[in-house]
């Protein structure tokens, strides 16, 4: 770590300071040392917090988010966009309140003996939601409205030809508000736990009462027992109680500070640095940069989804470093496996990234979020066939401010930011470097702390 500050004027470009006090003198430009560029991002999470407020997908706010973003990219490169996309923002009370349908209609099946409806609906709708969870659209969301979102990023041109595209992410858009005690999750168990435990136990208890009725040779319809109506009209209750309560517990968006406006920041100063080495004359040679900011991250990353999907000229053999939720320096960590699990990441470009950091002095593991754990838009990135990685520290296992109105910018560490963008500069510069000659004239960069990787000229 004092090798990290020990980077000395020469070794960097100038960069311009964010804010010169009112007829301050000296040079129109000043260098700054590495850690000025973690406390501009920590400013940068604070102003962006008190400007933008909550910022649900694919709204107003969401969208103005994306426009102030494009502002401080433009500080930067002239070569910034955005782009518009239609979005599910309400996807996720969509499906309860499709769900709460089928259930109704399994229960009215299963009460007249017809389970085998009732277990034909079951299946239907639980293929439809696994395709959702594995980043395939499924016919569910016919029935959930659309709003325009928008993403927003910049670019940084090779200078010799490009052979790879290097993405760094993140996303705008807020989270509903989760109404958490200790150990309880409100919000999560009326859209989550209960509705779909009751759907569950509906669902089987319409294959016992088929089982029942091939076993006993009852196969005309008969009205159903007292145990099957009793139990699946408590589940069916359980259920629409759960669904009804859930819409008015999920009407508050977080300020979405750590989630996710440390990884805006990050990716913006990551944009700062390759812009400044890029003017003095030493950028990189054979990589593309490309800056990108999501909107419906939160909705299951339509967003990101869009964008992969509509900008794949722009992509030459792409890796993408995600950046989402980045609190404490404890428990960062770069996935290897996303979308509640169901999606696996590139676990080599993880691997790399995580070395990145030990050569540097950092600790930063591989993990993985697990089933309900979760997703980012790194996920989206591998369903589009590109190798991808996020840095958090939202891992399943540690609690954090996320989703919450508590979620402000003195949750954040700035030592999560510095490590983010120290790692995120030098794995850009080590792929340059993997495309470029050695040349007899080199220079250290300031993110290797003198040790073994090198930047040429």
């Amino acid at each position: 770590m004092p090798k990290f500050f020990s980077w000395i004027k020469e070794k960097l470009p100038a960069l311009k300071p964010r804010t010169k006090e009112s007829g301050a003198k000296g040079p129109e430009e000043e260098t700054l040392i590495a850690s000025n560029l973690a406390g501009d991002a920590f400013g940068l999470v604070s102003t962006l917090t008190e400007e933008l407020g909550p910022r649900p997908a694919a709204t107003r706010e969401s969208r103005r988010a994306a426009r102030r973003i494009a502002a401080l990219f433009e500080e930067y490169t002239e070569d910034v966009t955005i782009t518009s996309a239609r979005l599910y923002p309400s996807l996720s009370k969509g499906f309860l309140i499709i769900l709460a349908v089928f259930s109704v209609l399994i229960y009215i099946f299963s009460l007249f003996s017809m389970p085998y409806f009732s277990i034909a609906l079951a299946v239907v709708y639980s293929m439809g939601f696994y395709k959702e969870m594995r980043k395939e659209k499924s016919f569910l969301r016919s029935f959930t409205s659309t709003n325009e979102g928008a993403n927003v990023h910049g670019i940084i041109e090779a200078e010799d030809g490009v052979r790879e595209t290097v993405i760094f992410s993140a996303h705008h858009d807020s989270a509903e508000i989760a109404e958490k005690t200790e150990k309880l999750d409100s919000h999560a168990l009326l859209s989550t736990y209960i509705p779909y435990g009751a759907f569950i136990l509906l669902s089987l208890l319409s294959v016992v009462e088929l089982l029942v009725m091939i076993f006993t040779l009852r196969l005309a319809p008969h009205v159903a027992g007292a145990f099957f109506s009793v139990s699946g009209l408590i589940a069916l209750v359980a259920l629409c109680v759960s669904v009804v309560l859930s819409f008015r517990v999920g009407t508050v968006y977080s300020p979405g500070a750590g989630d996710n406006l440390s990884g805006v920041a990050v990716v913006t100063e990551l944009l700062r640095y390759f812009a400044s080495r890029k003017k003095a004359g030493k950028g990189l040679r054979h990589v593309r940069l490309i800056f990108a900011s999501f909107d419906g991250e939160e909705c299951g990353t339509q967003g990101s989804e869009a964008w992969f999907r509509d900008n794949s000229h722009l992509l030459a053999n792409p890796r993408v470093v995600n950046f989402d939720g980045l609190y404490d320096p404890e428990n960062l960590v770069f996935l290897t496996q996303d979308g509640n699990g169901m999606i696996a990441l590139d676990g080599m470009l993880a691997s790399r990234c995580s070395e990145i950091g030990a050569s540097m002095g950092y600790r930063v593991p591989t993990g993985k979020l697990s089933v309900m754990g979760g997703e980012t838009d790194a996920a989206a990135a591998a369903k589009a066939g590109i190798g991808a990685t996020t840095l958090t520290s939202m891992r399943p296992e540690v609690k954090t401010p996320a989703h919450t109105s508590g979620d402000t910018p003195d949750k954040i560490s700035p030592e999560a930011l510095r490590i983010a963008i120290a790692i995120g500069a030098r794995f850009a510069e080590s792929e340059d470097e993997d495309h470029t000659p050695r040349l007899e004239n080199e220079e250290v960069s300031f993110l290797e702390d003198g040790r073994k990787y090198r930047l040429t000229r």
